[in-house]
């Protein structure tokens, strides 16, 4: 038996916050209010756990450690959740990996959504009409900072890129996936004027979200819509991980080509097989596959968001 998972099949760690919806606590059946369901992490913030194979009860730190050429094979780790939001999270950016690394000790963090579910009409924030930082800056001191920020109308099926540097905020009535770099760096710029349950405001983190600001970022927006037909969508080549939508209607060969990808279950329900080995796919489950697995076949009715690493 080898040493080492070809699929690593996580045991997902739940989150609380003030801005959930509900779908995620009935799926799980969780009496908590699960706003974001962490799926495939490294990070010390939110760890998953492998779920099963020769690695099973491992953290995944303590699995890269254990076989860093295996799994990660030269490239980057990437990290996987689940977002449910019944209000609109905070207006947030997150650092590039120099300044991430410099002032925080972690990694920079793009990230890619795909949206499960929306009510119609749902909108997110990714961007802002702002010219320049001290623009920004006067409108957040005057309240008005809602006037410079971009919303997009998203739908089932749209797969958003959000590159480090852009203010971003998913928005109230959307559940999605999200893929990413790995990272938990993240600058809080506005947060609605929102207040907890103890009536203390969330902390803002306006200096530094000044800093990294990109103000010529926008999102990249790709729908894609189902055919009925078993294919493999190229949805967004970034820098730091390639992201794909994969549509199973029996069986499918996938080939991730040397590099880690994360496979999350954004529709239906079936099974991964690679090496001797089988994993169960079903809703908001994920599975990372070993950059040095073989070709993963996936069979049942699902649709699948991925990211390989880069």
């Amino acid at each position: 038996m080898a040493d080492h998972n070809a699929l690593l099949l996580q045991k997902p760690v739940e989150v609380e916050t003030i801005w959930a919806g509900t779908h995620l606590a009935k799926a799980l059946d969780s009496p908590n209010r699960l706003g974001t369901l962490w799926t495939l992490s490294r990070h010390p913030h939110a760890m998953t756990t492998v779920d099963g194979g020769p690695m099973d009860g491992l953290t995944m730190a303590e699995a890269v450690d254990a076989a860093p050429d295996a799994l990660l094979g030269g490239h980057e780790m990437l990290h996987g959740g689940y977002i449910d939001a019944d209000q609109f999270l905070s207006v947030q950016v997150h650092p590039d990996p120099a300044y991430a690394e410099h002032h925080e000790g972690d990694n920079g963090k793009t990230e890619t959504w795909y949206v499960i579910d929306c009510e119609p009409g749902a909108t997110l924030v990714a961007g802002t009409t702002a010219k320049t930082r001290e623009e920004l800056r006067e409108h957040v001191e005057n309240g008005t900072v809602g006037d410079l920020l971009v919303h997009h109308e998203v739908h089932p099926g749209d797969v958003v890129h959000v590159p480090y540097g852009t203010l971003h905020c998913i928005g109230a009535g959307i559940l999605c996936a999200e893929l990413s770099m790995d990272s938990d760096t993240t600058y809080r710029f506005f947060d609605w004027n929102r207040v907890d349950s103890a009536g203390n405001a969330r902390e803002l983190h306006l200096d530094k979200s000044l800093d990294v600001v990109r103000l010529e970022n926008q999102p990249q927006i790709v729908p894609v819509p189902k055919t009925g037909e078993s294919r493999v969508t190229v949805a967004v080549k970034d820098p730091d991980y390639d992201t794909l939508v994969i549509d199973v209607h029996g069986a499918l060969p996938y080939d991730h080509r040397g590099r880690p990808a994360a496979l999350m279950v954004v529709d239906g329900a079936g099974t991964a097989e690679c090496d001797g080995e089988t994993v169960e796919l079903g809703s908001f489950g994920t599975v990372m596959v070993a950059a040095a697995a073989g070709t993963v076949t996936l069979r049942g009715d699902m649709r699948l968001f991925v990211a390989e690493g880069k």
